[in-house]
This record gives structure tokens, sequence and C-alpha cells, in this order.
């Protein structure tokens, strides 16, 4: 037991390690995607695997309920990159403050799913994080970007692109 929390944080490390490298240079919105759905397999694969039981079986769950870790620290040091660069410098500090706050209650909410059994909380956290990798294709790249400095650069940006997409459809 004491040895799995062990492993558990020291995880961290190789996942900023992985984050510096993969955004780097595949961008932010891939490496999100990536650590996500890592995530995701392994909370749905461990569900999979709940209802077979052998020592190599249960092994191999706390194999995967460690990439889990790695992918879910991932995203953690990485969302608060990647949403600083989305946002523009007018709003910047207190977005990131909201979506800090709104990630706090899903860490109050956590013990609570967690209780209603393992089940219902690999099943719940495996959902959740396959939508949120559906939710990143509508986020557009922030690598190598210049940063937003208001609303009205992100508008004209936006429409600028969707009349480069009407000229191609054309």
């Amino acid at each position: 037991m004491y040895i799995n929390v062990a492993v558990s944080g020291l995880i961290e490390t190789p996942a900023i390690y992985l984050v510096g490298l993969l955004s780097d240079r595949y961008g932010r919105k891939a490496a999100s995607i990536v650590f996500t759905l890592c995530v995701s397999i392994c909370c749905l694969w461990i569900l999979i695997l709940q209802y077979q039981s052998s020592d190599e079986i249960t092994q191999f769950q706390t194999y995967l309920a460690m990439i889990a870790k790695l992918g879910i620290s991932a995203v953690f040091s990485l969302i608060y990159v990647y949403t600083g660069e989305l946002l523009p410098t007018e709003i910047r500090s207190g977005a990131l403050g909201i979506c800090s706050m709104i990630g706090g209650i899903g860490g109050v909410i956590q013990p609570k799913v967690s209780s209603m059994g393992d089940t219902f909380a690999y099943a719940a956290f495996g959902i959740t994080t396959l939508v949120s990798c559906g939710l990143y294709l509508a986020l557009p790249e922030t690598l190598n970007k210049p940063l937003p400095d208001s609303i009205e650069e992100i508008e004209m940006d936006s429409r600028r692109k969707e009349q480069e997409e009407d000229k191609k459809d054309s």
C-alpha cells in the first residue's frame, strides 16, 4: 500500500518532463488530448478488468492506475499553460482564477464519487475524460502563436479563420 502511494507521488516528475517535451514539440492541444485520452483508456480498461480476478490482473490494474496518474498529473500541469495562452490578457488572471475554482469543485466532488464504489468511479472518470478529449478538438492550438491581448482580437482571428475555410470550400 505505501509503495503505491510513493510511486504515485514519484510519477509526477516524469509527467512534468513529458509535458514539456510533447507540448513544445507537438503543441498544447495535441499533448492535452494524448494525456487525457491516456487517462480515459486506463480508467475504462480498469473498469473492464474489474470483474476478473487474479494476481496478474490486479497487478496490471495497478500499472494502469499509475499510468492514469501520470496522465492526469500531466494534464493538470499543462492545462494552466494552455488556458493562459487561450485567454486574452485583459481577462487572463480573473478567468484563470475561475477555472482554478471550478477545478477545486472537482476536487471536492472526487471523494464522494470514489465513495460510490470502484465501478462508478472508474466509469465516471473514464467517461468525463473521454468527453474532455472531444471538447479539446474545439479549441485552437496556441504553440508559437502570439498571446491575444483582447477579446476583440480573438473574435477577429476567429472570423478570419472562418473566411479562410469558406474560401477553401468554394
